[in-house]
């Protein structure tokens, strides 16, 4: 059952233990709360929660049965009631607060659904966190115009401290749902949280530490939250996962207390950012300074990054690649968070294209059609390439970027392979997705590096298996069989050597050795080194340790292997030469 916010005020003026600078505001605040209580409590809890933390708290406990997505439709019901008809007081201020920490658990639930569930669910529980980021912040800013206006004021810096650090939050949050659907911030946010943060500044309250809901009673500041959605934002390249976005935000939130906005310029390179720009942060250098340009300097975030990489190389008791995976994840976000960071060049020159082609995503799904494909299936897919659906619009030797329309970008994300055929192509091509953006129109675009111009579809088993090995396509879904991607050759693709193989990231180990089944022989082949570890998959180069024949086992279709049976014995030469 969610309780009360810790420091969460009971009336706008205060405690009775403060000192308050008139007897009148001290009896005017004593009547409105004995009054709400009074009320609510004689409607026999029909009262809105929000007339008293009371209700509020009756209300928690009434929904504390509800799963996650259910208590956000109806906390979200009841938000949008008050904002229709609000009446701003003391009682419901405090019971906001109360009502605001129950949110920020079902938030939290949602996104943890979000990033792990799945296609068709994703898009409802996105649009109900957005909805929650807009409703829940816009009750927020209700309180914030009426202390403007006076009716009432603020009276207590923390507490106004409060109110402006959840309309930054929520701000934050829908920055996020965006970076998760690969849109770009809003252009009018930049000047609008610009011109919140210097009203913070001005009242004295931008570094002041209160209780915040979503630090599950932590402390935070307004200038904190700040620096958390102006860095946040410097990753809507379309390169970032929905998982990787998230992440990111848990880690600034570790350090943005640290993090500082200052009106005088560091001697060293440093954000600037201009409150009357439709951008958020920018590189210090050759930035036209005024005297509303403020800097924040990211040490402090790179100091962070830098105990965290320590951390994990000091511990060796988890998975190796495990480990290299979060270590690079680390470097590459230190890398686009610095205030000069340098543009990678293509590494060749793309030239206009209009080719469709039919797109396949993700390893288990490729390496299905590419059977299905050597099972005379390709009808399908020829007929589905000449819709339309995809279309290369750019393309170089080496990448490309291909667009759609009225489709889900999630089946697609950052770091998924994809296998690409055009039509009447007798080979799969293979790529890793690099970029994502969404454009007004529903319109989706990827850039795909391409890794390999032909990948056969193979099964592999582990070397010390003793169980006999079935004949192909009789394989139970429980079979030790591994799925494997087969690439006999990245033609003029660099760096990678001219044999490899794409499996499953549970399958593959550095070192390991694999059984390889083709006509009457049995192939031993042993992973090297990791080339590229992405979503699920890793991409390992072999050597061909050994070549044996089969005993009492039955012959193998060599038409569904995929791979030759006359691959060169050898350590190391095999897999780097043809």
């Amino acid at each position: 059952m969610c309780g009360q916010a810790p420091g969460a005020p009971a009336f706008f003026g205060g405690s009775f233990t403060d000192a308050m600078p008139a007897r009148r505001d001290v009896i005017e605040i004593m009547l409105t709360e004995l009054i709400a209580s009074i009320t609510a409590r004689f409607s026999g809890g029909r009262a809105h929660p929000l007339t008293h933390t009371w209700s509020t708290t009756r209300w928690i406990e009434q929904n504390a049965r509800l799963d996650a997505d259910e208590r956000m439709q109806e906390l979200l019901a009841q938000i949008n009631a008050f904002n229709a008809s609000p009446k701003i007081n003391a009682a419901s201020l405090s019971a906001f607060l109360v009502l605001d920490v129950c949110a920020h658990r079902c938030i939290r639930e949602l996104t943890e659904t979000y990033l792990a569930g799945n296609r068709a669910a994703n898009k409802a529980v996105l649009k109900k966190l957005d909805d929650a980021a807009r409703w829940i912040g816009a009750t927020y800013e209700l309180f914030y115009r009426a202390h403007k206006a006076g009716k009432p004021a603020i009276r207590k810096d923390s507490q106004l401290a409060q109110v402006l650090l959840g309309m930054f939050r929520y701000w934050n949050l829908q920055n996020r749902v965006r970076l998760f659907r690969y849109d770009n911030p809003v252009p009018a946010l930049w000047q609008v949280t610009s011109n919140l943060f210097r009203y913070a500044t001005a009242a004295g309250v931008h570094r002041l530490a209160v209780h915040a809901p979503h630090r599950d009673g932590k402390q935070a500041t307004i200038e904190g939250e700040y620096a958390n959605l102006l860095l946040l934002a410097r990753l809507s390249s379309g390169s970032f996962t929905a998982q990787e976005i998230e992440h990111a935000s848990v880690l600034l939130n570790e350090c943005s207390d640290r993090l500082r906005l200052r009106a005088d310029e560091p001697a060293h390179a440093t954000f600037a950012l201009d409150p009357d720009s439709l951008v958020g942060l920018v590189s210090a250098h050759g930035v036209k300074v005024t005297d509303r340009t403020l800097f924040l300097d990211p040490d402090p975030l790179f100091a962070h990054i830098k105990k965290r990489l320590a951390d994990i190389a000091a511990d060796d008791a988890g998975d190796a690649l495990a480990r290299k995976v979060r270590i690079a994840w680390l470097e590459r976000l230190a890398t686009h968070w610095a205030p000069d960071r340098k543009v990678v060049p293509r590494r060749a020159e793309r030239q206009p294209a209009d080719i469709p082609v039919a797109l396949v995503p993700g390893l288990h799904n490729i390496h299905r059609e590419l059977l299905a494909e050597m099972e005379n299936a390709g009808e399908f897919w020829d007929t589905l390439i000449r819709s339309g659906r995809w279309r290369i619009v750019e393309a170089s030797p080496l990448d490309c970027r291909i667009q759609f329309e009225n489709e889900s970008a999630d089946q697609f994300p950052v770091g998924a392979l994809i296998s690409m055929r055009r039509e009447g192509a007798a080979d799969w091509q293979i790529g890793v997705v690099r970029r994502v953006k969404r454009f007004e129109g529903n319109r989706i675009e990827l850039g795909v590096e391409m890794i390999a111009r032909e990948v056969k579809a193979i099964r592999l088993w582990p070397d010390n298996i003793r169980d006999q090995i079935p004949r192909n396509g009789t394989q139970s879904p429980d079979s030790a069989a591994l799925v494997a991607l087969y690439l006999p050759s990245t033609g003029a693709i660099p760096p990678a050597p001219s044999r490899t193989l794409i499996l499953r990231h549970s399958d593959y180990k550095a070192g390991l050795s694999v059984l390889h089944i083709s006509g009457d022989s049995r192939l031993s082949l042993q992973l090297g080194a990791a080339i590229e570890i992405g979503r699920g998959w890793v991409w390992s180069p072999f050597a061909v340790e050994g070549k044996s024949a089969r005993v009492g086992d039955p012959v193998a279709d060599t038409t569904t292997q995929g791979m030759t049976a006359r691959l060169p014995v050898g350590s190391g030469e095999a897999g780097r030469n043809r």
